[in-house]
């Protein structure tokens, strides 16, 4: 009976992880943990905001912190990550741009993480598209929704204090 060779495929890079999270911890031993993944984000907009809030020229602006990792495969090089924002409305505009240097074994790779800022004109759906060396890797969803906090109610009035009346005999 022959024994089947264990067949290595070539290629890589290989995205492992693309995720928005609320943070990032390192471990002692290197290894990362994304806490609290998220896919949508509301955003309170203070009662007495003007009613034009949010738009162009009165934007919003929230920053996420988000998790990326790569294995290396057989790719032994340098290769250009590209972030691209786009909005609802369908703008799209690079946001991060970083050389990743892949070396040591197959298994391991580049982890980064870091802080991506959105200036919000309407609510909707964004995207983060994921290119290295212009491939998109994949596509990172983050739902905005914007809620207009209600004012608080008025306190009640003070009670006036209640006089007894007496009956003069």
């Amino acid at each position: 009976m022959a024994r089947s060779k264990k067949r290595k495929l070539p290629g890589g890079p290989f995205l492992s992880a693309a995720v928005f999270c609320d943070s990032v911890v390192r471990g002692e031993d290197g290894a990362f943990s994304a806490i609290r993944m998220v896919d949508t984000v509301t955003l309170a907009i203070p009662p007495d905001a003007t009613p034009e809030m949010p738009s162009a020229e009165l934007p919003l602006f929230t920053q996420m912190k988000a998790l990326f990792s790569f294995k290396r495969g057989s790719s032994a090089a340098k290769h250009t990550l590209s972030l691209v924002l786009e909005t609802p409305s369908g703008t799209r505009k690079e946001v991060k741009a970083v050389e990743l240097n892949f070396t040591g074994p197959e298994q391991g790779g580049v982890t980064i993480q870091g802080n991506i800022d959105f200036v919000i004109s309407a609510d909707g759906l964004f995207w983060i598209d994921v290119l290295l060396d212009e491939k998109c890797m994949t596509r990172m969803p983050l739902k905005i929704i914007i809620q207009r906090a209600q004012p608080l109610p008025a306190p009640p009035a003070p009670a006036l204090p209640k006089k007894k009346l007496s009956r003069k005999k």
